[in-house]
């Protein structure tokens, strides 16, 4: 079994020991990659790939072995191609886009993973004059402790990495949940009723999910007919991990932002520099300067 989990183990140093030593330096990319294009039409599975991960289907073993009883023998990173992310269901809290897969796999920053991405695949770059992120994308509707229990996770990013299903049970579990009293008791058929999703597979898919996340509790009981009773929601958004994880989101976002602002100061530089290369001379002297030039050159 030993022997079976280390042949199927794939490390980051093994990855990265496959990159030639100066692959980071050359794949800073020329302009300013256009990071939203990555995460929606570079397909997470080629990235996968590229990076040396074995991909089989609509899954990749995980390159975190020592997490997996067997080595991940059995693949357990899901790949969800109609959003473009990835998520180990051992190993990962939420989903994970292209570029959150290269940053966890080589271990670099945002930047390094964008000009990795955009050596090795058609990125386009961000056009001049265009904004990194709309105007009101993060900007407050209303004052900051004052919204209800979603607030956080909103403000947070993690509401924008769930599924529309995940969004519609939640919303409706937040809703009818009356704080401080005891959980929820709600039937599938009256959590289909209220969200709109009308799969009872899909609602205890998203129900375990958010088990897993650390969104809420699951309690099970027994009616006094001694049939198996409706089961009963506790929310838990206050839980340290589900914290940490939203924490992770923000400052992953914040991160991205900032490298972008990064590569636009600098491609602004660079342009600065070349205008002043090209200015011709404002003074008498330095047009004196220039005619010596011009006369030394034609002597």
């Amino acid at each position: 079994m030993e022997a079976e989990a280390r042949k199927v183990a794939i490390t980051a140093d093994a990855v990265v020991s496959a990159i030639p030593s100066n692959d980071f330096t050359c794949a800073e990319p020329a302009g300013l990659p256009d990071l939203q294009f990555i995460k929606t039409s570079v397909a997470i599975s080629d990235v996968a790939a590229e990076l040396g991960l074995e991909v089989i289907g609509n899954m990749i073993r995980c390159w975190r072995a020592e997490n997996h009883e067997d080595g991940d023998r059995t693949p357990s990173v899901g790949i969800d191609r109609k959003r473009n992310r990835v998520r180990c269901f051992v190993c990962d809290p939420r989903a994970y886009s292209a570029i959150d897969l290269v940053q966890k796999v080589l271990g670099v920053d945002v930047r390094k993973a964008a000009g990795w991405i955009a050596a090795r695949f058609t990125v386009p770059t961000i056009p001049k004059g265009r904004h990194l992120r709309k105007h009101d994308e993060f900007r407050s509707i209303s004052r900051a402790g004052l919204g209800g229990p979603l607030e956080m996770m909103i403000r947070s990013g993690l509401w924008a990495h769930l599924t529309p299903s995940e969004k519609a049970i939640l919303a409706v579990l937040c809703e009818l949940t009356d704080q401080g009293t005891n959980p929820l008791q709600l039937s599938y058929r009256g959590i289909s009723r209220f969200s709109g999703v009308s799969s009872d597979s899909t609602i205890a898919r998203v129900l375990k999910r958010f088990r897993t996340m650390r969104i809420l509790k699951i309690y099970g009981g027994i009616a006094g007919d001694g049939l198996r009773a409706c089961n009963s929601y506790e929310l838990t958004l206050d839980d340290p991990e589900l914290q940490r994880n939203m924490a992770e989101i923000y400052e992953s976002e914040r991160h991205e932002i900032n490298a972008e602002r990064e590569w636009r100061k600098e491609q602004r530089k660079l342009r600065q520099a070349e205008v002043r290369s090209r200015k011709p001379p404002t003074n008498d002297g330095e047009r004196q300067d220039m005619r010596t030039v011009q006369s030394g050159a034609t002597a």
